[in-house]
């Protein structure tokens, strides 16, 4: 599994396949590969401090 933190988005990878598509819904996405099982998961409008929870946990 692969955490990604950007400005205002987190992805959660946790397949080594491309995505190929994306499921949006509100604030969360799901990442489809090519045989559109979920390969990952985007949120998206997250504020500051819950990036900051997010990236403590992980460590």
């Amino acid at each position: 599994m692969n955490v990604y933190i950007g400005i205002d988005k987190v992805l959660i990878s946790f397949s080594e396949n491309d995505t190929v598509s994306i499921v949006q819904n509100e604030n969360v996405g799901f990442a489809l590969d090519k045989n559109k099982m979920v390969c990952g998961v985007i949120v998206s409008g997250m504020l500051e401090h819950e990036k900051n929870i997010l990236e403590e946990a992980l460590k």
